[in-house]
This record gives structure tokens, sequence and C-alpha cells, in this order.
């Protein structure tokens, strides 16, 4: 009995002298700890990319004068114009024949629909004039009797309405105000001053610069950007009227055709 109390006294006397047994059991555990960073110093995970997106349409600028500035198409053209003369007293020297002109048009689409556009445009032409004893402006033909060389602007804002006729061919339809701006200087040394000035005085008087038109015009697409085209205008000298010469209605109308090539803007 003593014996057996004598020998528990030791086991416990050499258990209380060696106090890290029971720590370093749990030291690899604690070391384990301790090498793995704390979740907030971890590397974040690397985000997912981002998919290729297209590029965005440049936006009209807002207001109008952002909208004039952003056409959607433009159409260059060669044209002839041939005014009307029924003047009897101008001679045969005067009689009616094509003028030479060339012009630029602009094009807006009103509407998502694209059916109606607003297309305006400038056209220049030229023409020998001569001043008749009546007092009137006339073309001229002849040498003998060029007056004024003079230089128009044709000035035309008209609004058309477009129509598909299958994947590549389509006709516009329209009208509106035109402007045909026209100013003389002489033709030659002789020609006297008062016949010049008469000349320019008779194309402004009475408003003879306001000239309504009407547009019909065809086109055929040639490939994915351009479509050809040819335009037949008719400006209507509305002035007859009012101006009180007696010649009829069509006197100094004006016909055009126009071979034109639409191109897009970007």
């Amino acid at each position: 009995m003593i014996l057996a109390l004598g020998l528990a006294a030791s086991c416990n006397f050499a258990l209380a002298q060696t106090p890290g047994a029971t720590d370093s059991a749990a030291q690899p555990a604690a070391a384990s700890d301790s090498a793995a960073p704390p979740l907030s110093a971890q590397a974040p995970a690397a985000a997912a990319p981002e998919p290729p997106q297209a590029a965005p349409t440049p936006a009209r600028k807002p207001g109008f004068l952002g909208w004039l500035a952003s056409p959607d198409a433009f159409r260059p053209e060669l044209s002839a114009l041939l005014i009307l003369n029924r003047d009897p007293g101008a001679g045969v020297e005067s009689t009616t024949f094509p003028q030479r002109s060339m012009g630029l048009g602009l094009e807006y689409s009103l509407g998502p629909s694209g059916l109606v556009t607003f297309e305006p445009g400038l056209t220049i032409h030229d023409a020998w004039y001569r001043y008749t004893a009546g007092g009137r402006a006339v073309t001229g033909i002849d040498t003998i009797f060029r007056d004024a060389w003079v230089m128009g602007f044709l000035l035309d804002f008209p609004f058309l309405y477009n129509l598909k006729l299958g994947a590549k061919s389509s006709i516009a339809l329209g009208a509106g105000p035109a402007f045909n701006l026209r100013f003389g200087i002489k033709a030659t040394t002789d020609t006297p001053d008062a016949n010049v000035s008469g000349i320019n005085a008779f194309l402004w008087d009475q408003g003879r610069f306001f000239m309504p038109s009407t547009h019909a015009r065809y086109e055929y697409k040639v490939s994915e950007r351009y479509r050809l085209g040819a335009t037949l205008s008719m400006y209507w000298p509305i002035f007859n009227l009012w101006a009180g010469e007696g010649l009829g209605f069509f006197d100094q109308a004006t016909f055009g055709l126009a071979v034109t090539l639409r191109s897009p803007l970007p």
C-alpha cells in the first residue's frame, strides 16, 4: 500500500516537470495557422474579361444646327438646264437652248422610316444674255447679241417621298421652294453699261428669282455604298402670274436633267 502511493506520487512529479509536452502536440496546427495569411491579405481573384463591344455610333449634336451639320448622304450631279423663251421679239438668235450646270445636294431623313427626305441643293449654271428693245433679258446664242455673261446660283429646298421598287431600284417624287439667283457682267468691252444693268434689274424684278421646283428621280444601287440616278426637275415661273408681260405662264420656265451619284455619310 505504501509502495503504491509512492509510485503514483513520483509519476505526478515527473509530469509536472515537463509542461511543454502537452503544448508540443498543438504546435504543428498553430504553425500551420500562422503560415496562412489572413483572408484580407490574399490576392483578389482575376476578374472575368468583358466581351468586346462595337464602336458606338457618333450621336448627332443636339439642336437644329447639329441636325443640319449631320446629313445622311450627299449627291453630286452633272446637269443641263433648258430655259423656255416665248418672247417673239427676242429673235431667232435667242431661241431656247440648254445651259451647262453642275451641283451638289444633301440628304436628311425625316423620321425613322426614311420615306420622306429633305434634300437642299445648289446648282451653278451660266449663260449668255442679251437685252431686248422691249426691256427684257433673254438667253442669247449669236455672239453679236451677247450683252452679258450671267452666272446663276440655283438654291433648291425640296421635300421628297421615296419609294423602293425592289432590292436595288427606287424612285422619289417631291417639290419645294427654289431661288434662282443670277448676276450678269459685261460680255465685251463694247457692251453698253445700261444693257448690263437692265439685264440684272430684269432678272430680279417682279420676284423672277423665286421659282418653286418639282422633281422626279430614279436611282439604281450599283454597290453597297453608291446609287446612280437620273433626276428630272422643273422650276415654275410663277412670277408670270403677276408680271403682266402677256407671254403666257410658261415663259422662262426652266427644265433640268441631271445625272446623280448618291453616297452615304458616316
